[in-house]
Order: structure tokens, then C-alpha cells, then sequence
């Protein structure tokens, strides 16, 4: 419930700043935001990850991103409500 909370909470205001900033800098801004909430509260140690298994946390990262970036480009492209 608290995911769920936290990452409609996210797209919500990620879609407000629209009028500030273009959908790329939204990406930006949740992702970047993401990693220092997620550094702060979790303290991952890199020292005993293998490089396999930070290529795949690479290869998620940039999927996310992509997906979000994708996304966050449609919903600026459609017309919601009176906008």
C-alpha cells in the first residue's frame, strides 16, 4: 500500500511540473529524487555486489527511466481536462 502511495504520489507531481519544466526534466527530478530518499533510507554496499549483478541494477535503472520518459512524454502530449 505504501509503494503504491509513494509512486502515485510521485506521478502526480511529476505531471504538475509540466508548465515548469519539460517531461525529460521531470524524469530527471523523480529519478534523482528516488535515488537519495532510497541511499538515505536503505545505505546499499556496493563492496559485495558482483559485476553481474550491477549490470543488472544498471539495466533496471535505465529501463525505468526509458519507461518513465516515455510515459511522462505521452501524458504531455494529451490534452487532460481543461488544459
Amino acid at each position: 500500500m505504501a509503494a503504491t502511495l509513494v509512486t502515485q504520489t510521485g506521478a502526480a507531481i511529476a505531471v504538475s511540473l509540466f508548465d515548469e519544466i519539460d517531461a525529460l526534466g521531470a524524469v530527471f527530478l523523480r529519478l534523482a529524487m528516488a535515488a537519495v530518499v532510497l541511499c538515505a533510507v536503505v545505505r546499499p554496499s556496493l563492496r559485495g555486489m558482483t559485476r553481474g549483478a550491477l549490470g543488472v541494477v544498471l539495466a533496471f535503472g535505465v529501463s525505468l527511466g526509458g519507461m518513465n520518459m516515455l510515459i511522462y512524454q505521452a501524458w504531455r502530449a494529451c490534452r487532460w481536462g481543461s488544459r
